[in-house]
């Protein structure tokens, strides 16, 4: 029972993992250009960088 709970656990975050990818990385880095304050802008960049540099497996 445990392994089906887990099959189905795994199933759900890549479900969520695909749906969390409706925006392509164009319309992330339009919304940190669009961020108004300076450190808030620099703040969602790295955090960005790092999202995409994991997605790399770097």
């Amino acid at each position: 029972m445990k392994e089906k709970v887990d099959a189905n656990e795994a199933l759900s975050e890549a479900y969520a993992d695909i749906a969390n990818k409706g925006r392509s990385i164009d319309e992330e880095i339009d919304e940190v250009l669009q961020a108004d304050a300076p450190s808030r802008s620099a703040d969602a960049l790295a955090a960005l960088k790092a999202k995409m540099k994991a997605d790399k497996g770097e």
